[in-house]
C-alpha cells in the first residue's frame, strides 16, 4: 500500500485501494468528525430500538390467525368507546331529568289547568259519602305522603264536604283531625264552583307562608285582605287555632303592626276579626265597621247564626 502524501493531504484525506474490489479507481473519503461519529452511533442505537419495538408489538398484537394487528386503530377505537359512553350517560341523565320535571309540572298544574280530572277521582267517594268508616280511612291517607297531588286535592274536597261543619283544623303534629260530620246527602262535587275557581286561579300565584312576608310583595295601591283566626270572644272560647301553632294576643299584635306598615306603604288594607275590645284597641287609629255575619262552625246548633264581627279598613 502506498504511503499517503503528507504534503498534499495534510492528514485530511486518505486514499484506499481495495485489491479485492471490482473498482479500479481509488475511493477518496473524508475522515468523519467526532460529532458525526456520535450522531451515527445514536442513529444506529435508535434504529435498533425501533426494530425491537416493532418485533415486540408484532408478537403481542396478533389475531387468532397470527396476523399483525394495527395498534393505532385499536387505540382509536378505545377513545371512541369512552367518549361514546360518556355522551350516552350525559344524554340519559338529561332525558330522565327532563322527564321527571315534565311529570312534576303536569301534576302540579293539572288541577288548575283541567279541573275535570278531579271529578273522575272523587266520583267514587261521592257514592259512599255517608260512610263514617270510609271518612276516617281517607283522613288517614290524607295525612300521609302516599297520595298524588290530584288524589290529595280530591280527598281534601271530600273531607271538607263531609267533615264536621266544613272545618279545617290540624293537631300538634300537623295532621288533619276534623271528625266525621254525619251528613245524609252532602254536595261533595260542586262542578260549577270548582270550574269557576280553577278559571280564577289560572294566572294566580299562591304562597304558603307567614303573614309578615306580604311586606316583601305588596306595593303602593295594592289591595290586601287579612282573614286571621278570630280572637276569642270570651275566656271560655277554647278554640283558638286552626293549625298546630296558636294565634292569640302576641300574633294578633304582630298582625296589627304589619297592617300599619302596609298602610304606610300606600296599600289599601282590609281585615276582619271578632268584635272584642282587644281587637278594637289594636286598630283604634283606623276605620272600624261592625257587620252581621253568619257563624256555621259551632258545636251548639242553636248558637249558629248572625253575630257581630269587625271589619277594619285604612280607606
Amino acid at each position: 500500500m502506498p504511503k499517503p502524501n503528507n504534503k498534499n493531504n495534510k492528514n485530511s484525506d486518505i486514499k484506499i485501494k481495495n485489491s479485492k474490489s471490482s473498482l479500479s479507481e481509488f475511493v477518496i473519503r473524508k475522515i468523519p468528525t467526532d460529532e458525526e461519529v456520535k450522531n451515527f452511533d445514536e442513529y444506529v442505537r435508535h434504529e435498533k430500538k425501533e426494530e425491537e419495538i416493532d418485533e415486540s408489538l408484532s408478537e403481542i398484537y396478533q389475531d387468532a390467525e397470527g396476523n399483525k394487528v394495527n395498534v393505532s386503530k385499536i387505540d382509536i377505537k378505545k377513545r371512541r368507546g369512552f367518549v361514546f359512553w360518556l355522551l350516552s350517560l350525559i344524554l340519559m341523565i338529561g332525558f330522565f331529568t327532563a322527564a321527571g320535571y315534565a311529570i312534576y309540572y303536569y301534576l302540579y298544574t293539572s288541577l288548575s289547568a283541567d279541573p275535570t280530572k278531579v271529578e273522575l277521582t272523587i266520583n267514587a267517594p261521592n257514592e259512599v259519602a255517608a260512610g263514617q268508616e270510609f271518612f276516617y280511612e281517607l283522613r288517614d291517607k290524607y295525612n300521609t305522603n302516599l297520595l298524588s297531588r290530584i288524589e290529595r286535592a280530591a280527598v281534601f274536597i271530600y273531607l271538607n264536604k263531609t267533615g264536621f261543619n266544613g272545618l279545617y283544623r290540624v293537631n300538634s303534629k300537623g295532621g288533619y283531625n276534623v271528625p266525621f260530620g254525619g251528613y245524609k246527602n252532602p254536595l261533595i262535587f260542586d262542578e260549577a264552583n270548582l270550574l269557576a275557581v280553577s278559571k280564577l286561579l289560572k294566572n294566580t300565584e299562591l304562597y304558603a307562608t307567614t303573614f309578615e312576608k306580604i311586606l316583601d310583595y305588596a306595593e303602593s295601591n295594592d289591595f290586601v285582605y287579612f282573614d286571621p283566626p278570630y280572637y276569642p270572644l270570651n275566656k271560655t272560647s277554647k278554640f283558638t287555632s286552626y293549625t298546630k301553632d296558636s294565634f292569640l294576643e302576641k300574633e294578633q299584635e304582630k298582625l296589627a303592626t304589619v297592617f300599619k306598615q302596609l298602610d304606610e306603604k300606600g296599600c289599601m288594607v282590609m281585615l276582619s276579626n271578632s268584635d272584642t275590645n282587644f281587637i278594637k284597641s289594636l286598630y283604634k287609629d283606623f276605620r272600624i265597621e261592625t257587620v252581621k255575619a253568619n257563624r256555621f262552625i259551632n258545636c251548639v246548633g242553636d248558637k249558629r247564626g248572625p253575630i257581630n264581627e269587625l271589619v277594619i279598613l285604612n280607606y
